[in-house]
This record gives structure tokens, sequence and C-alpha cells, in this order.
């Protein structure tokens, strides 16, 4: 494993993530809308595209997002290259 040998419970958690997905971001106010644009990109995978299909999307939330979508990507690259460094069987 990666970081976690016992990763028993990480279903759920993405599919209890998944389901709060369901609802277009513009519904939560304050915190909520922080974490789920900035902290847990769901609003990037969920209501940005849709607002752009609906030609909803403003150029200045275009660029935030897709800044956004490059630096959530970073992040990711990063994470794997320093995950593979401690990588250990968890078979052994």
């Amino acid at each position: 494993a990666f970081i976690a040998v016992r990763v028993d419970n990480l279903l759920y958690l993405f599919q209890s993530v998944f389901d709060v997905a369901r609802w277009p971001s513009t519904i939560f106010r304050g915190a909520l809308a922080v974490v789920f644009t900035y902290v847990l990109p769901l609003a990037l995978m969920t209501t940005y595209p849709a607002l752009a299909l609906l030609g909803k999307l403003t150029p200045a939330t275009a660029f935030g997002a897709l800044a956004g979508t490059l630096a959530f990507a970073a992040f990711a690259r990063f994470s794997w290259r320093a995950s593979i460094g401690r990588y250990t069987s968890a078979s052994s």
C-alpha cells in the first residue's frame, strides 16, 4: 500500500462524497461551498461543466475552474510520485 495498508472503509467514504456531488454546488453556502469547490473539487466535476453547457459560465469562473483543475492535477502528480517512494506490498 502507499500510505495506509488497511483501507476497509475507503469505498464507503467515496460513496458518501459522490452522494454529495449529486447536487449543484450553488445550493451550498459559506464554508461548505468553499470545501466542495476548493478542498474536494466536486463543483469542478459536476456544476461547472453543466454551467458551461448551459452558457452560464462566466470567463472569470471558467479561468478559475481551469486553474483549479491544473492545481489539483499537479497535486495528484506530486502525491503519486511521493507515494511511489513509500510503497510497500500489502501481501508480504
